[in-house]
């Protein structure tokens, strides 16, 4: 797994346009108070993040669909892509009016490449219809036990490639949004039930060339502070 804080020579871009973007970007960096210290080139998948969460954490995997208990598959350059994508909108996330209402404001932001797990449908067993688990009213305690967790991953928001629309489509059952529940608190001292505490952006292949402002959308709403449904 590759693992940065987002760092001060960050490379946003190797060509072209995207290299004056990248000097813009981390200008920008820099201004807001995102940590700018990690490694420019991607090192080696190693093992999740792990503890409580001190920063706003995105991690990023490629899926294969339908890959059962397995879904996930390592496509570097596709990781890398959409890690670069992330770097360049995170600025729009953490310069936000309600920015310090998410509760990740002390620390920069962290993106590593490598999730703890894949999509919450495909790992669960319980599928989903419009972007959320059919919940079993007749057998809840299986629900809460199959989709939820007493140690929630150290990342908020898992970002998972996938092949097309059809493939995102098929695992949330047919939703028009793009993030979805991934892990759920059950029955802790927030009371009876589950709460959802961990959030998935699934995007296509073509998507990773979505411009930032589209980006920043998602991941403020994967930290919370963007409810529109669009």
């Amino acid at each position: 797994m590759s693992r940065r804080r987002l760092g001060s020579k960050a490379v946003l871009g190797s060509v072209g346009t995207v290299v004056f973007v990248a000097v813009l970007t981390v200008a920008f960096l820099t201004t807001v108070g995102v940590d700018m210290n990690g490694s420019d080139a991607p090192t080696a998948r190693g093992a999740p993040r792990s503890g409580s969460r001190d920063a706003y954490g995105v991690c990023i995997q490629y899926v294969v669909a339908g890959g059962g208990d397995q879904p996930s598959t390592s496509n570097a350059a596709l990781e890398e892509s959409a890690r670069l994508r992330v770097e360049q909108a995170m600025p729009s996330v953490v310069s936000h009016d309600l920015w310090p209402l998410a509760g990740f404001d002390k620390n920069p932001p962290v993106v590593d490449v490598g999730c703890p797990s894949g999509p919450l449908p495909l790992t669960s067993g319980v599928p989903f219809a419009g972007g959320l688990p059919k919940h079993p009213v007749q057998d809840p305690v299986s629900f809460f036990e199959a989709v939820g967790t007493d140690q929630p991953s150290y990342y908020k928001t898992f970002v998972f490639i996938l092949p097309t629309v059809d493939d995102i489509d098929s695992i949330l059952g047919g939703s028009d949004l793009r993030v979805a529940p991934q892990e759920f608190r059950c029955g802790d001292s927030a009371g009876p039930g589950c709460r959802e505490v961990t959030n998935a952006l699934y995007v296509t292949q073509a998507e990773l060339g979505a411009d930032a402002t589209l980006w920043a959308h998602w991941l403020r709403q994967g930290a919370g502070i963007d409810t529109r449904r669009e």
